[in-house]
C-alpha cells in the first residue's frame, strides 16, 4: 500500500462511474524517430504538493488519462515512479489503451555513467509497472556529478559513456526514445559525438516569454540538427 505524506488536498478521488473522455480534438504531436509520436500537450510531475503525495499523484494521473491527456512527464528523482505507475494501473483498467500513453522520465546526474545507467534504468519499468518507457531524458546535466560511477573520466566522457549505455538499452526495448533535458549547443554536440549512438529524440527545455537569450540557441540549433 502506499502511504501519503501531508494533506489529502488538491485531488479528490475519481468518481467510480465518471465516463472516459474522448482525447482533445486538433491533437497536436511531434514526430520522433521511429515514427513515435509525442502528445504537444502534457502533465508535469514536479514541484508541487500533488506531485509528491502517493496518494495524490495515483489520483492525479487517473483524472488526467480519464480526461483524455496522454502525455505524462516525471523524473527518478522526483520518486513517483510507483504512485504514477499505479494511476496508469488504474486507467488502463477503466479503458485506456496503454498504447495511446506516452511516458517520459529522466535520469538524474548523480547516477550518469556507462554502468549505473545499465544498473538503473531497467528497474524503472518495475517502478513504473509498464514493459516499456516512451521516452527517457538525460536531466539537468549541470548538476555535480562527483557521485556517480564515472570515476577518473571527464564530465564530457561521462555524458557520453551515458548516452552510450541509454543507447544499448534501447536497442533491448527498455524505451522506445532517449533525448535529454536542459542541454544547451556544446552539450549536445557532445552527444551526437558518440559513435553508433541513437538519435537525440528531443530537448526538452524551458521556453517562454521570460527565459533569459542564451535559452534561445539550443532551441534554434535544434532545428538545424
Amino acid at each position: 500500500m502506499l502511504v501519503g505524506h501531508g494533506k489529502m488536498e488538491g485531488t479528490p478521488p475519481v468518481p467510480d462511474d465518471m465516463t472516459l473522455l474522448a482525447r482533445p480534438e486538433n491533437e497536436l504531436f511531434a514526430s520522433l524517430p521511429g515514427g513515435y509520436q509525442l502528445p504537444l500537450s502534457g502533465i508535469g510531475m514536479c514541484c508541487r504538493h500533488t506531485a509528491y503525495d502517493d496518494v495524490l499523484v495515483r489520483r492525479t494521473i487517473l483524472w488526467y488519462l480519464l480526461q483524455g491527456g496522454r502525455h505524462i512527464d516525471t523524473a527518478h528523482v522526483y520518486r513517483n515512479h510507483k504512485a504514477i505507475g499505479l494511476g496508469i494501473k488504474d486507467a488502463i483498467d477503466r479503458g485506456v489503451p496503454r498504447s495511446e500513453i506516452f511516458l517520459v522520465t529522466k535520469l538524474f546526474p548523480p547516477y550518469y555513467g556507462y554502468q549505473s545507467t545499465l544498473d538503473l534504468v531497467p528497474t524503472f519499468l518495475d517502478e513504473l509497472g509498464v514493459d516499456y518507457i516512451d521516452l527517457i531524458l538525460m536531466h539537468a546535466p549541470k548538476m555535480p556529478l562527483a557521485l556517480n560511477d564515472c570515476g577518473a573520466l571527464s564530465d564530457k566522457e561521462c555524458r557520453q559513456t551515458t548516452w552510450k549505455a541509454l543507447s544499448e538499452l534501447k536497442e533491448k526495448g527498455v524505451m522506445r526514445n532517449i533525448g535529454v533535458s536542459n542541454f544547451d549547443k556544446k552539450l549536445l554536440e557532445e552527444i551526437k559525438e558518440v559513435k553508433g549512438g541513437a538519435p537525440i529524440a528531443n530537448l526538452q527545455m524551458q521556453y517562454n516569454a521570460f527565459v533569459p537569450p542564451k535559452q534561445e540557441s539550443p532551441r534554434l540549433y535544434c532545428f538545424i540538427m
